[in-house]
């Protein structure tokens, strides 16, 4: 089973990979994990997007996991018991058990400084979510850190799987404070899905239905921070860095209260790696159940 590295070795691995002076050799990259397409284009502040914006016309920030090899297994396993998986696209920490559905998650995270200079053209998403680690589906909100050539671009956005992304017009910046969150209301049978940058006073606040033909099973939750997608292939990961994930707050359906490791549900603790085994980015030990970090290690 992998063993996770502590925070001190990820992090001076992390440094190495996301600060160095030169940007890397070009060389030829495997194939990249396929995705479902987008059932919508993406849109700005619920509008379509400007000439400006074109290039997040493709650019789908979160979606559900790409397994690498067998998924997990989800019987009832031992109290506070993790279980080590490998992904191509997510990186992070997920929260499930057969049988189990859950309502709600919220986590503190800050957006990244990305280091556009080694990694041009390139994409991460940050955010929280439920379903999507055994389900088709997805219910998110996070932030997207992109190079745009070498330039960094910061946007704020929700997705309810498999429709396409909404940016909304909050202003975020390296450095912010991120307070994201989404509930699933019983009787309303409606996402709550909310962010704000604590940093500058910014938020917005969604309540959208589970979109039709879809079955939002609430089967995980999880804090991912992710290489996306255009709709048919993987993008290369943005050299983020570094991310933390903190104050993690999640409520099962029968109203059982923990983090994302906890007594009621197991943990799955998910490394990125591309198709040949290159780790991308990978979490820390996650620390009293509700807080870990997650280090870029390469692009593609």
């Amino acid at each position: 089973m992998r063993k996770l590295a502590s925070a001190s070795a990820l992090a001076a691995m992390a440094f190495s990979c996301a600060f160095a002076l030169a940007p890397a050799t070009a060389s030829a990259s495997p194939a990249r994990a396929a995705r479902p397409r987008l059932a919508n284009p993406p849109s700005l502040a619920g509008k379509p997007l400007g000439t400006a914006a074109k290039r997040l016309q493709h650019v789908q920030p979160g979606g559900p996991v790409s397994f690498v090899g067998d998924a997990p297994s989800f019987g009832r396993s031992s109290r506070y018991s993790t279980q080590d998986v490998v992904s191509n696209n997510w990186g992070g920490y997920a929260a499930a058990r057969h049988g189990t559905k859950f309502r709600f998650i919220q986590a503190t995270f800050f957006v990244p400084y990305v280091n556009c200079m080694n990694t041009p053209d390139s994409f991460s998403g940050h955010w929280v979510g439920l379903d999507g680690f055994s389900s088709a589906s997805v219910e998110q909100d996070g932030i997207l850190a992109e190079c745009n050539g070498k330039a960094p671009e910061y946007s704020a956005w929700y997705e309810m799987f498999p429709l396409a992304p909404v940016y909304k017009s909050v202003t975020v910046h390296p450095g912010d404070s991120i307070v994201a969150s989404v509930y699933f209301n019983s009787g309303t049978n409606k996402y709550t899905l909310s962010l704000a940058d604590t940093t500058n006073g910014q938020s917005f606040t969604v309540n959208k239905s589970c979109p039709a033909h879809v079955s939002c099973s609430r089967s995980s939750a999880e804090a991912i921070s992710e290489a996306p997608s255009n709709g048919s292939s993987i993008l290369p990961l943005t050299g983020f860095g570094a991310e933390s994930y903190s104050s993690i707050r999640v409520t099962d359906r029968a109203g059982q209260r923990g983090g994302l490791r906890a007594a009621n549900w197991d943990t799955f603790a998910i490394t990125t790696e591309n198709p040949s085994a290159v780790v991308l980015d990978q979490p820390t030990q996650i620390s009293r159940g509700n807080a870990f970090g997650m280090y870029w290690m390469a692009s593609q």
